[in-house]
C-alpha cells in the first residue's frame, strides 16, 4: 500500500512538473512574441501559435494586431542583461493608431512606475488606462519622472499583462520642457 502511495505521489508530482513546464513554455513563447511586436510590429502568427496563445490572443489580440514599434524602448532589468529571465519590472511599447500598449513582462508583484513614460510622451496627454481583458477602473498617476500604475486587484495568469493607454489631447502650447516633443493630431 505504501509502494502504490509513493508511486500516485511521484507521478502526481511529475503531472504538476509537465504542467509547469507547459506554462512556463507558453509563458516564454508570448514574451517572446511581444518582444518581436515591439520591435518589428505586427506579427504573422502560425496556426499552431494561434493555438499554443488562443486564450492569451482572446484577451490581448488587439495589442499585437495593427501595431508598429513605439518610440518609448522599454525599461527593466533585461534591457541591460538579455540573458536575465523577464520579471514584472520589464516593460515593452508598442503602438496603434489608436493607443499605446505597454507589456508588462510577468505577472506584475505590485505597484508599477514606468520610468520611460515620464515627460517624453510627445505632447500627448493620457486619457486612459485599461488592463486588457478587465473591466476593472486602473489607478494611475502621471508623475514629472515616471507614469505610477497601480496593481490591479484581478491580475491575468498568463504571465505577460498589457495595458492600454489612450491620449485625451495634445498640449494646445508648446511646454516648457524642451524635451516634450508636440505631435500634430
Amino acid at each position: 500500500m505504501k509502494r502504490i502511495f509513493t508511486l500516485a505521489l511521484v507521478a502526481a508530482m511529475f503531472g504538476a512538473i509537465h504542467l509547469k513546464a507547459q506554462d512556463n513554455s507558453l509563458k516564454k513563447a508570448i514574451q517572446d512574441l511581444v518582444v518581436a511586436v515591439c520591435q518589428q510590429g505586427s506579427q504573422k502568427l502560425s496556426p499552431e501559435q494561434k493555438t499554443q496563445m488562443a486564450d492569451w490572443l482572446k484577451v490581448n489580440g488587439e495589442a499585437i494586431a495593427d501595431v508598429h514599434p513605439s518610440e518609448f524602448k522599454g525599461e527593466g532589468p533585461t534591457m541591460t542583461d538579455p540573458k536575465a529571465a523577464y520579471s514584472w519590472r520589464d516593460v515593452r511599447f508598442a503602438e496603434s493608431k489608436d493607443a499605446l500598449y505597454v507589456f508588462v513582462m510577468d505577472v506584475p508583484q505590485g505597484d508599477m512606475k514606468i520610468k520611460e513614460l515620464c515627460t517624453r510622451i510627445g505632447g500627448r496627454i493620457i486619457g486612459t488606462v485599461k488592463l486588457l481583458g478587465s473591466d476593472e477602473r486602473m489607478s494611475w498617476e502621471m508623475e514629472e519622472r515616471e507614469l505610477n500604475l497601480e496593481k490591479p486587484h484581478v491580475l491575468p495568469k498568463d504571465g505577460v499583462t498589457v495595458f492600454k493607454i489612450t491620449w485625451t489631447e495634445y498640449y494646445k502650447e508648446r511646454p516648457v520642457d524642451p524635451s516634450i516633443k508636440i505631435l500634430k493630431p
